[in-house]
């Protein structure tokens, strides 16, 4: 079994330059928590999670050593999200991620989620175009319903 059978190919991708506002309402309006940003000939970027946006919100409430964020008051959030809302993702994304190959085995896919502790991953052709995504409860899922098949 390969990657192309168990990747979701329902995906969206952005530009690095639409704004963070803009990526909030599209998460939001599709219930997803990651975007893929690519260029124009759909070459992956980066990513932007929702946790990102919510770190560049509040910066000083987060620490690299520590995963525990403090919050502050309703009203510094919203300052901090209105602020961030008006500009480019490209300015938050991550931009040194991981990608694999369509034509990967699942099990190759496997070690490298598990091994990189990936919770997301992007997928692209031979020509290093998104085509589209693997997350964990897809894989598992899909992995499952090919083996009953079987």
């Amino acid at each position: 079994m390969k990657v192309r059978d168990v990747m979701r190919r329902d995906l969206t991708s952005i530009p690095a330059t639409m704004k963070i506002g803009r990526v909030i309402e599209l998460m939001e309006r599709m219930r997803i928590s990651e975007l893929i940003i690519t260029d124009r000939d759909f070459k992956v970027k980066g990513i932007v999670t929702d946790g990102i946006i919510l770190k560049a919100a509040l910066p000083r409430y987060f620490s690299y050593l520590d995963t525990t964020a403090y919050l502050p008051d309703l009203d510094e959030f919203a300052i901090g999200l209105k602020d961030l809302s008006k500009k480019e993702v490209g300015t938050i994304m991550l931009k040194d991620i991981y990608t694999i190959y369509e034509d990967t085995k699942v099990l190759d896919l496997i070690d490298v989620m598990i091994g990189r502790r990936l919770k997301i991953l992007p997928v692209v052709d031979n020509e290093g175009k998104l085509v589209g995504i693997v997350d964990r409860p897809s894989m598992f899922k899909k992995a499952l319903i090919y083996e009953e098949k079987l």
